[in-house]
């Protein structure tokens, strides 16, 4: 009896053999199956995957492209906006500059003004037709050799609030810019000397100066 079962056994042995034979042809069959469909599949993610690893660098330089441009335009308006005040700053320091040289001395005597009598004598003002400020006559001198050599013409042009008797001490002279010198002479006799109608200037240019700063703080 254990003869016949070994002899059965040992019979067997071949078919089992080739039994286990066909199976792992099989697994191998079908593992290569799988390898196979899982190719398509991913040949279609490793050229995603590459596309997506080149593009990052191209975004990446567009990135900082695009930081590199925000920086500079950041740049550009913050130099424009330090540039700005600084030239509105000094538009006011020439405005202030004009109006200091231009308030030296208000009055267009001998400078912007002169006058000619019916004879042709020139004088500095059409109120100051006196011996004392006559600067020559058109019918013997040109007008520009007048202007250039008369000791009149250049005391006009030294008469500043600076020097003015009353302006230079004055706390809005250069606001005011001296009263008219013609007046002062009829008045007190001096060009050079401020006049008793300086004290209602000075009080309008202040009650002025108050009420435009008024109007602004309440607009």
């Amino acid at each position: 009896m254990v003869a016949e079962v070994i002899a059965a056994h040992l019979t067997n042995v071949p078919a089992v053999a080739a039994n286990a034979a066909l199976h792992t042809d099989a697994l191998a069959k079908a593992a290569k199956a799988r390898a196979n469909a899982a190719l398509p599949t991913s040949a279609p993610a490793v050229e995603a995957n590459a596309a997506l690893h080149t593009d990052v660098p191209v975004k990446a330089a567009k990135v900082r492209a695009n930081a590199a441009l925000l920086t500079s335009v950041l740049a550009v308006e913050a130099n424009v906006a330090l540039h700005i005040p600084v030239q509105v700053k000094a538009a006011k320091v020439r405005a202030l500059d004009e109006a200091l040289i231009c308030r030296r001395c208000k009055c267009a005597i001998g400078g912007a003004e002169l006058s000619i009598s019916a004879s042709g004598d020139v004088y500095p003002c059409q109120l100051l037709h006196y011996p004392e400020f006559l600067i020559g006559n058109i019918h013997q001198c040109k007008v520009s050799e007048m202007i250039s050599d008369s000791p009149v013409i250049e005391q006009c042009a030294r008469m500043t609030v600076d020097n003015i008797k009353g302006c230079s001490t004055c706390a809005i002279k250069y606001i005011c810019g001296g009263a008219c010198r013609a007046r002062s002479f009829h008045e007190g006799g001096d060009i050079m000397s401020t006049s008793p109608f300086c004290e209602y200037e000075k009080e309008a240019f202040i009650d002025g100066i108050i009420e435009i700063y008024s109007k602004n703080a309440l607009s």
